[in-house]
């Protein structure tokens, strides 16, 4: 009775660890889908025409603080995943959103080196290099090169 109970035990110990290896994967997706998501709608609200800015008020959106979410979800995914493109693209986005543009390019940079096929990551990269922004360019660089002034909003 002592062996059964033991490789039952054991049985459920191996599908324990199957589970939270799962939760783990969905966990960095649902982060990453959560950076993209904020990153968007930050570029969106940035965008936005002031017309409508003043008859829609944000209501405490505010572009910068979602770019900084963005980065956060971002980075807390690369944590655990380092080596996934898509992680790397999120959080180019999001340094995009936040200004900081040759950062950005450095993780466009290193989603396109993981994964080739990455078209998203390439146009950007690429889009930033026309701005006249490359990743080794420090911040300073990129922010005169872009004509930026930093970050919008808090």
């Amino acid at each position: 009775a002592f062996g059964v109970t033991l490789r039952t035990l054991a049985g459920m110990a191996v599908r324990n660890e199957q589970e939270v290896e799962n939760l783990k994967v969905l966990q960095h997706s649902a982060r990453v889908a959560r950076s993209f998501a904020y990153s968007t709608i930050a570029t969106a609200l940035a965008n936005r025409p002031s017309s409508e800015s003043e008859r829609e008020p944000l209501s405490g959106q505010d572009a910068g603080h979602l770019g900084k979410l963005a980065l956060r979800d971002a980075e807390l995914s690369l944590e655990d995943n380092p080596g996934q493109a898509t992680a790397w693209r999120a959080k180019g986005e999001a340094l995009k959103v936040l200004e900081r543009y040759a950062e950005a390019a450095k993780a466009f940079q290193q989603a396109v080196r993981l994964d080739p096929r990455d078209e998203a990551s390439g146009e950007a990269l690429l889009q930033l290099h026309t701005l006249g922004i490359d990743a080794h360019l420090g911040a300073d660089g990129a922010d005169r090169a872009a004509g930026g002034a930093g970050p919008r909003g808090g």
